[in-house]
């Protein structure tokens, strides 16, 4: 399976995706969106505390997550009290360029990871940059899904700013993910 993994066209094939009892504390989501076929995923006996925000998006036939320690979803999301890092700031306005392709191409390899990271605010859909806020929703959907009724699974989702904090604390039905 390892040999598998090394091909990326390899990847696109796999229908089955068996995970169980690996110790995952994350769903490694790197080439998930490359995972074309993919209709059942097997996440049995990990230390899963969340699923990525991908996985609604999926299509899958089913998911399967049964003994994983999940966090439950109604933890406070408090605004951070510290200063944006010039980091934060340039990831942030480099996602949100109208030049990001332009500047993705001359930008040096290292810089440009630091700089790109593809992670979609839940509330406005804009990139989020290095450090945004983070939010546990739980995962409504259970039509195809099979997990522990005592600890469902829920969603790591992530919000941009303060304002889409408050957009979100104030109407968060919207923002269901099933």
């Amino acid at each position: 399976l390892s040999a598998n993994f090394q091909n990326r066209n390899t990847i696109v094939c796999f229908s089955c995706t068996f995970t169980t009892d690996n110790r995952l504390r994350g769903v490694p989501v790197a080439f998930l969106h490359k995972l074309d076929r993919l209709s059942v995923l097997i996440l049995n006996d990990n230390k899963l505390d969340s699923l990525p925000s991908i996985l609604p998006s999926r299509q899958l036939n089913q998911l399967v997550v049964y003994n994983n320690p999940f966090l439950p979803s109604d933890l406070v999301v408090k605004p951070s009290d510290v200063a944006l890092t010039l980091l934060s700031c340039a990831s942030t306005s480099f996602l949100r360029s109208n030049w990001y392709p332009c500047l993705e191409s001359i930008l040096p390899w290292s810089l440009r990871i630091r700089l790109a990271v593809f992670r979609t605010c839940l509330c406005c859909r804009l990139r989020c940059g290095v450090n945004p806020y983070r939010i546990l929703v739980s995962y409504k959907s259970w039509m195809n899904i099979s997990c522990d009724r005592q600890s469902p699974p829920n969603i790591l989702a992530y919000l941009c700013s303060e304002r889409c904090l408050t957009t979100f604390s104030s109407n968060a039905w919207k923002y269901a993910l099933d």
